[in-house]
């Protein structure tokens, strides 16, 4: 109930993370967190917490962009086809929201 409040301090750490990520991308050290598959699974659920946030706060494409991302780091992370679908899956809310019918029922069918 307080998605306003925590907000921008989510936005702010998620940053963060998302820095040390592309960092490690480029073949940089990043000391603040030197184990690439927990970093990944950090930004990963600190993008999970800011799309339930945006969720809350009825912000239906900061949910896509916010799934986008998650599904594109999952991806460069190695996970499993079945891992993309179930979280490409969870556009079909924000799709229905924003009334991209067409869409939705798109991803509804391609993750059978």
């Amino acid at each position: 109930g307080h998605a306003a409040q925590v907000l921008g301090d989510i936005e702010a750490r998620l940053e963060q993370v998302r820095g040390w990520w592309k960092a490690h991308a480029e073949g940089k050290p990043v000391p603040e967190a030197p184990d690439r598959d927990f970093l990944g699974r950090a930004l990963v659920g600190g993008l999970d917490i800011a799309e339930d946030a945006n969720r809350a706060l009825e912000r239906w494409q900061g949910c896509l962009d916010l799934l986008e991302e998650t599904e594109r780091t999952k991806r460069e992370r190695g996970e499993s086809q079945h891992e993309l679908a179930c979280t490409r899956f969870n556009t079909y809310g924000p799709l229905l929201s924003l009334g991209r019918l067409e869409e939705a029922q798109r991803v509804l069918e391609g993750c059978l």
